[in-house]
C-alpha cells in the first residue's frame, strides 16, 4: 500500500480524494460524490476541503478534495470493510504528526536559545555616557527634594544624603560605581531614585546636628 500523505502549508496534514480513490480502487468522481453529500453536514467544511489539480501537459483544473486526518476518519466511517486501509493511514497521520511536532519544537527550542543568548548579551551592555549623567541628575535632584521635605538644609546633610542613596543604588544593582550600571537598568534605577527615602536615623542624626 503506497501511503500517500502531502503536508499542505495552509489545512496541515492532506490526502487527497484521488489518493483514496485510487486505493480503494473505486472512481474519483464517485468518491467526489461521496465527499459532497457528507459536506451537506453542517460544520465539515474546514475537514474536507474543495481544490483543484492539472495534469501533466494540460491546462485544464479538474476538481479534488484534500481530507484532513478527521476528514479521513468521517469519510471511511461512511465506508464498509477497508479496515487495514483506514488504519494504515490514520497511523501515518500520527507518525507524521508527532514527526512535525518533534521538529517544531526542535526549531522553537533553537530559536528561544538564540534568544536567550541575545537578551544576555545585551545586559551585558553599559549605560551610555549621557544615561549615566541622567541617573547622576536624579541623585541630586532627589537630594534637595529630600532637603526640602525634613526641612534640614545643612551641607554635611546633603553629603550624607548623597553618599547613602549611591550606596543603596550600589547594593540594589550590585556595582561598585554607578558607570558599572547596565543598559537595561536605565528604567528601574530611575524610578528607584525618584521614590528613594533616607533612613530615619539619619533623619534623625542631621536633625539634631541643626539644632545645636
Amino acid at each position: 500500500m503506497n501511503i500517500t500523505i502531502q503536508e499542505n502549508n495552509k489545512y496541515g496534514l492532506v490526502v487527497s480524494s484521488r489518493v483514496i480513490a485510487k486505493e480503494l480502487e473505486k472512481r474519483h468522481d464517485h468518491v467526489i460524490r461521496d465527499l459532497e453529500k457528507i459536506l451537506e453536514t453542517p460544520n465539515v467544511g474546514s475537514l474536507i476541503i474543495p481544490s483543484f489539480y492539472r495534469t501533466q501537459g494540460q491546462k485544464r483544473e479538474y476538481k479534488e478534495y484534500l481530507l484532513t486526518k478527521d476528514g479521513f476518519i468521517l469519510y471511511m466511517f461512511n465506508i464498509q470493510g477497508y479496515q487495514d486501509f483506514k488504519l494504515a493511514y490514520i497511523n501515518r497521520f500520527e507518525e507524521m504528526e508527532k514527526l512535525i511536532y518533534h521538529q517544531e519544537f526542535i526549531e522553537n527550542r533553537e530559536l528561544l536559545t538564540k534568544i536567550q543568548k541575545l537578551e544576555n548579551e545585551l545586559n551585558q551592555i553599559p549605560m551610555t555616557w549621557s544615561q549615566v549623567e541622567v541617573v547622576k541628575e536624579q541623585i541630586t535632584e532627589t537630594v534637595l527634594r529630600r532637603m526640602r521635605s525634613t526641612g534640614i538644609s545643612n551641607r554635611t546633610f546633603k553629603l550624607r544624603l548623597k553618599k547613602e542613596l549611591v550606596k543603596d543604588i550600589q547594593s540594589r544593582f550590585g556595582i561598585d560605581s554607578l558607570v558599572e550600571l547596565k543598559y537595561k537598568d536605565y528604567l528601574t534605577v530611575m524610578p528607584y531614585i525618584f521614590n528613594w527615602i533616607e533612613p530615619y536615623q539619619l533623619r534623625i542624626e542631621n536633625t539634631q546636628l541643626q539644632m545645636i
